[in-house]
């Protein structure tokens, strides 16, 4: 049925058959991850909190305007290294196990399911576009902690 849905929607189709060439375009995410991944190998100790946007003077191919690395996860790596890459992702699955462990439990397991699946998403959709600098995504995890938490 999603298969359906993403052949009838022209824009998700569009979206779909031309994402490859979005990909691999001069100065494209291919591009962007290849530097995110030679700086993290010159820099292992990260080249510190919000300096991704810099990101355009470690290649001439990478556009001025891009200023991240459309990777929340090799953003997290270039900025902090493996150290604060590892932490980051115990921190993710020890959420995600908690999320889990409440929904087993608790009366508002939908709620908590929901939640988790919430998670999972944001990071999913993290792997091809950074948004932990996003403020209303943010705001929103907070606040679905913050709930998760109270309820413990």
């Amino acid at each position: 049925s999603i298969s359906l849905i993403l052949l009838i929607l022209s824009p998700v189709r569009e979206r779909l058959l031309n994402s490859s060439s979005h990909f691999f375009i001069s100065g494209g995410r291919a591009d962007i991850w290849t530097v995110g991944i030679e700086i993290a190998e010159r820099f292992p100790l990260g080249i510190g909190l919000s300096n991704s946007r810099d990101l355009h003077s470690y290649s001439a191919d990478i556009p001025k305007e891009l200023t991240h690395f459309h990777n929340n996860l090799i953003n997290i790596l270039v900025e902090g290294g493996p150290l604060t890459l590892i932490l980051f992702a115990a921190w993710f699955f020890a959420t995600i196990k908690f999320c889990l462990q409440q929904s087993k439990s608790h009366r508002l397991n939908p709620i908590l399911r929901a939640s988790t699946c919430a998670l999972v998403s944001w990071m999913v959709v993290g792997l091809f576009e950074y948004n932990l600098g996003d403020s209303e995504v943010m705001f929103v995890l907070y606040i679905l902690l913050c709930y998760q938490c109270c309820l413990d």
